[in-house]
């Protein structure tokens, strides 16, 4: 797997050698490189996730505020539970209480347990 520095090595290489397209604007063109990069770096097919059979299977989200994790992740903890799973969803967040709060009314409209402390 390819290191997040190369990537943003290879996405600055060709954002500066590269020629707009006609239909798209500079920032559109970044956006399209930064996919393709991206989309290089993670791999294009669809995986599933490894559930662990003897243990706790651990999920962690990471990104910028506002990126959806928080809904991200109880849609995924609904899907587990769902599936005959019993998710318990973690609130990482020490400088946004709200992230917290938003957290745990995600948990109960699912009825999935929240971890804070």
């Amino acid at each position: 797997m390819k290191s997040a520095w190369l990537c943003w090595k290879q996405v600055t290489e060709r954002c500066i050698g590269t020629d707009v397209l006609e239909s798209l604007t500079p920032a559109q063109m970044i956006v399209k490189i930064v996919h393709e990069e991206l989309t290089k770096l993670m791999g294009s097919d669809t995986k599933h996730i490894n559930v662990n059979p003897n243990g706790p299977t651990v999920i962690m989200l990471v990104g910028l505020q506002g990126a959806g994790k928080t809904t991200n992740g109880s849609k995924l903890a609904g899907m587990l539970k769902r599936n005959g799973k019993r998710p318990l969803l973690v609130a990482c967040d020490i400088y946004r209480p709200a992230a917290i709060q938003q957290l745990k009314v995600c948990g109960e409209k699912l009825d999935i347990p929240v971890f804070e402390k």
